[in-house]
């Protein structure tokens, strides 16, 4: 977050100070983050708790939206592996019915950030992934 905060002064892209809005489930220990809050006077931070799966702002509210390994969380499990606990090893047909899951939620996760970010605001992923022989 500190990057890109840096980013926005640098270039003089901020005109106040910026609110940054942390988002996880409720269940979450959020404890270290608003231990880490207090120490950070770069921006204003706050925590949403709710899953990435549902609209967590209001419409048009956000700027900047910061993505990080989210979307490797499917919403729900869709069906039981087999012949073992990782989805790269599973049979052909339960893969891919964790991969139409995936694109089911991966779908759901835009169309609730495109409700949220305002025209001309942008999304920034970072996705680990497995490799086509599942590394």
């Amino acid at each position: 977050m500190k990057i890109i905060i840096q980013y926005l002064q640098q270039t003089n892209k901020l005109i106040t100070s910026p609110l940054v809005v942390h988002n996880d489930l409720p269940t979450n220990d959020w404890t270290t983050l608003f231990q880490l809050l207090a120490k950070d006077n770069s921006y204003q931070g706050m925590a949403n708790g709710r899953s990435f799966y549902e609209q967590c702002l209001p419409s048009n509210s956000l700027s900047i939206a910061f993505s990080c390994t989210s979307v490797n969380w499917l919403s729900k499990v869709p069906c039981t592996i087999t012949n073992h606990r990782f989805y790269t090893y599973a049979e052909e047909k339960e893969r891919e019915t964790f991969k139409h899951q995936s694109k089911l939620d991966f779908d759901t996760f835009i169309e609730n950030r495109s409700r949220e970010l305002v025209p001309g605001g942008i999304l920034i992923f970072n996705i680990p992934r497995a490799d086509h022989e599942g590394i």
